[in-house]
């Protein structure tokens, strides 16, 4: 896959992710009802399972780094703490 090819590929897979981190869909596990699935996490594992680790490596911390931009959190560390 050429390189121009890649980075529209990690674009438009971040641009999903984030999208859909950003609506209210969740659905909760039916074995344990406290746990919940978020559709954010399908793009994520479509990449992995269609290009690789790399790249859904690189989708993830951009989505991680835009996530912190938008929401930083009321604490200097963001929503990692």
């Amino acid at each position: 896959m050429p390189k121009s090819g890649k980075i529209a590929l990690i674009t438009v897979f971040t641009a999903l992710t984030i999208g859909l981190n950003l609506s209210p869909i969740k659905i909760p596990a039916p074995y344990a009802p406290f746990l919940i699935y978020q559709v954010w996490e399908v793009p994520l594992v479509a990449a992995f399972l269609l290009y690789g680790f790399s790249v859904s490596v690189l989708i993830s911390i951009v989505n991680t780094l835009v996530l912190l931009a938008v929401f930083p959190g009321a604490l200097l560390t963001g929503p990692l703490s």
